[in-house]
């Protein structure tokens, strides 16, 4: 159970703040992922990653076999690392804006954006899926049917 709530945490935080900027504003994770400036290939394989992992999780429930268990493992670490490069992505965004003073004098001030807790929530939560998923395979309550 606590396997599931994990994955459902990942997915979740996905709606919270994930990228912060003080001229640029706050957005969603959803926003940076499908938003003007995302690109296609890391969001599918996100999305993917996602999905794999909560199918695997739910097929170790039912069917506690080890390679449902090694594929949760793989997805919730490639769903992981998805979310890592969009951190580093979200952390290396500057953000200008042109303006002018009360004096009459031409701004140009530059913020950097930082990370929302959203990010952080769905990172730790996915984290916590790897190790769950880790310690799920070292039980013994998996059937022994040739199955490895």
């Amino acid at each position: 159970m606590p396997l599931a709530a994990s994955v459902v945490t990942a997915a979740a935080g996905a709606g919270l703040t994930w990228e912060s900027n003080p001229l640029g504003g706050e957005r969603s994770g959803l926003l940076v992922m499908f938003g003007d400036r995302a690109s296609a290939l890391p969001v599918l394989i996100l999305v993917g990653a996602l999905l794999l992992t909560i199918a695997a999780v739910v097929a170790t429930m039912r069917f506690p076999r080890r390679k449902y268990a090694r594929a949760a493992i793989l997805g919730a670490l490639t769903t992981l690392g998805m979310v890592g490069w969009y951190g580093i992505r979200i952390t290396g965004e500057r953000v200008r804006a042109i303006g002018m003073d009360s004096a009459g004098n031409l701004i140009e001030p530059e913020a950097a954006s930082h990370l929302g807790i959203g990010w952080y929530l769905t990172a730790t939560a996915l984290l916590t899926t790897v190790v769950l998923a880790i310690g799920l395979t070292r039980t013994h309550s998996f059937r022994v049917r040739g199955d490895t």
